[in-house]
């Protein structure tokens, strides 16, 4: 209904609250060709281990603009659905404007590139990325078993 609600953080009722300001939102204000969406998640910065989850856009300079950070009970498709869907209603009272992308990155995570079609699929048609440092660790979690010769070769 659009009224606030964090929850207790229970899988009944999970909690989730976002933060941003008016001048984060407007760094995404650029034509969606010029800019990656990204998405990530960590787990390590709160002593209750909730899931933290950074979105942001990089232009070509490299630079990481940050738009809203995200802290859930729960690391689900919906969860991250509802914080996206969220950031583009925000987004669009702000600038007054939908939020097109082109590009999005995030985790291999199925919930995240799941819950980034949810939000935005609708009315953009987005190239998935993937995080380079994710894929190369992916890669060595599966290698590390190999020889040393042959991890070197794949990586």
């Amino acid at each position: 209904d659009g009224k606030p609600w964090v929850g207790r953080g229970t899988d009944e009722d999970p909690f989730l609250v976002g933060i941003s300001t008016k001048n984060l939102m407007r760094k995404a204000e650029r034509d969606p060709a010029s800019f990656i969406l990204h998405m990530d998640a960590t787990f390590k910065l709160s002593q209750a281990w909730y899931p933290v989850f950074v979105v942001g856009v990089s232009d070509s300079n490299h630079t990481f603009h940050l738009l809203a950070i995200f802290i859930s009970s729960q690391q689900k498709e919906e969860h991250y659905t509802e914080a996206l869907c969220a950031l583009r209603r925000v987004y669009m009272q702000v600038v007054n404007t939908p939020m097109k992308v082109l590009y999005v990155m995030g985790d291999a995570e199925d919930a995240q590139l799941n819950a980034l079609q949810n939000a935005f699929g609708a009315d953009n048609k987005f190239t998935t990325l993937m995080c380079y440092f994710h894929v190369a660790a992916k890669v060595y979690e599966r290698t590390r078993h190999l020889p040393t010769e042959t991890g070197h070769l794949v990586m």
